[in-house]
């Protein structure tokens, strides 16, 4: 009431209902416009701070969470069952048409088929159901009073994302067969309630809903820092995905760092150079991929310019070398050192060249030199401390979710994005909540220092009179 300014209980009463009915022309003109409404109050508060605060957006930290959908988990034989059951509900005059299991399915309440099923039943009763569903899509699919219905279209969904169609247009045969489990792709249909969560794998975990991508300020010198950017995708999106749509997103703060720290899930190929176009730099807190002992091990420690190697990490400069980039492949750098001085080289047995019985040769990619020279760079605990700053971006994540947990409890992209940008709001405003009262209370506890000091100089000019009166009356 007191947000949209009824304060007076006498007043026109606002209902929840209205609150419903914003949030649905909300999403209705995200979803028409391909736009957040709320993404651009957020952007529109985090300006307005960074401008009157001067908070220093130069530097940034990002970071990406999983948000488990509000929904069952569902196994893929009950996936099946729900939507088959939820479109018998649609034809619910025909269904004296169908097979009797249809008819019986129906009816029930409780669709956890799978419940207490061996593998192998739940095998077998995967392909029945399967059979079912595209004996629905095939007897309804030109049926206009059915075909646009909500129902249908996740039939449809379901028999495109599980099954293998094969369409012999020679013979005039259709071949359907139901798809491995390892083929469903991760997009897939996970529950009708909630039919924009995907599905992905993460420490060992099963997750199935969204990812939440969040970047934010992180400048010691800042009076506070501000989150500068959300994004919300299904979570079978890539951390290295997610940094490339905010570089490319005009209305993301995050291209306007010049060094931007992450984890080594945001490290690519096609990240960095994109990083490399906005004039950012990417600094990473770890490396993904285990240290190569064998082999390499002194390789970052060579210059190598322009796709060039300029010289070893002893300083010697190769007899001959070329630089091949082939469409398709990873390219590389290979070429040949002068052989005797590598026979008396005290590095020999850690360098990254090759003693062959006529010469010593070397063959590295640039990717190779690239994650070696980073791996160097987090060996020197000034960098290692700087680039550690990322780790208050899980701070910031936990503020986001305090209290609500990662689960949702909203269901649809839409709904659970704008959801998230207000808490990021929130935290955005109690930040700035906070370094006022800071602020406040140094500056009373400033005043109060003055007004003792004052108070003792009032006191010291009391005294010093007093003793000068006492001195006469002691000398007279």
């Amino acid at each position: 009431m007191c947000a949209v300014g009824v304060e007076d209980p006498g007043d026109v009463a606002l209902a929840i209902r209205t609150l419903y009915y914003f949030r649905e022309r909300v999403v209705e003109y995200d979803k028409k416009h391909g736009t957040s409404l709320i993404n651009e109050v957020l952007n529109d508060i985090s300006e307005h701070l960074i401008d009157k605060h001067d908070i220093d957006i130069r530097l940034q930290r990002m970071d990406s969470s999983m948000i488990e959908a509000n929904i069952k988990v569902l196994t893929r034989l009950n996936i099946f069952v729900k939507v088959i059951h939820n479109f018998l509900k649609v034809i619910d005059k025909e269904i004296s048409e169908l097979p009797e299991e249809l008819q019986s399915l129906s009816e029930k309440k409780n669709l956890d088929i799978s419940h207490r099923l061996k593998k192998k039943e739940a095998e077998k009763k995967i392909n029945e159901f399967a059979e079912y569903a595209y004996l629905l899509y095939e007897k309804y699919k030109d049926n206009d009073k059915y075909n646009t219905t909500k129902r249908f279209k996740e039939l449809k969904r379901l028999i495109e994302e599980q099954f293998d169609i094969t369409d012999d247009s020679d013979k005039g045969d259709i071949e359907v067969s139901l798809k491995d489990s390892k083929d469903v792709p991760s997009s897939s249909l996970q529950s009708p309630t909630d039919p924009d969560a995907a599905y992905s794998f993460k420490n060992r975990k099963h997750h199935s809903g969204y990812v939440g991508n969040f970047a934010e300020s992180c400048s010691k010198d800042n009076p506070f820092q501000v989150i500068t950017d959300v994004e919300v995708k299904p979570n079978n999106i890539s951390d290295k995905a997610l940094l490339s749509e905010s570089l490319k997103d005009d209305t993301s703060f995050v291209s306007e760092a010049e060094d931007l720290l992450t984890d080594g899930a945001y490290f690519g190929k096609e990240t960095e150079k994109e990083c490399d176009e906005a004039g950012m730099e990417i600094h990473l807190s770890g490396i993904r991929g285990k240290r190569n002992v064998k082999n390499n091990r002194n390789l970052a420690d060579a210059i190598v310019e322009d796709n060039k190697l300029i010289r070893c990490p002893a300083g010697q400069k190769p007899t001959e070398q070329e630089y091949i980039e082939k469409e398709g492949k990873t390219a590389y750098i290979k070429g040949r050192f002068e052989m005797e001085k590598c026979l008396k080289c005290p590095m020999l047995k850690e360098c990254f060249v090759k003693v062959n019985k006529t010469c010593v040769s070397f063959r590295f990619t640039l990717r190779e030199y690239d994650i070696k020279s980073r791996r160097k760079k987090l060996d020197d605990p000034e960098y290692l401390k700087f680039v550690n700053l990322r780790s208050g971006a899980e701070s910031m994540i936990y503020m986001i979710f305090y209290k609500i947990g990662k689960r949702t409890i909203f269901r649809g992209l839409h709904r659970v994005k704008n959801g998230i940008l207000y808490r990021a709001i929130g935290v955005n405003l109690l930040r700035l909540r906070n370094y006022l009262k800071r602020t406040r209370a140094k500056q009373a506890k400033k005043a109060s220092i003055s007004l003792s000091l004052k108070n003792i100089g009032r006191l010291f000019s009391l005294f010093c009179k007093s003793f000068r009166i006492l001195i006469i009356s002691v000398h007279n």
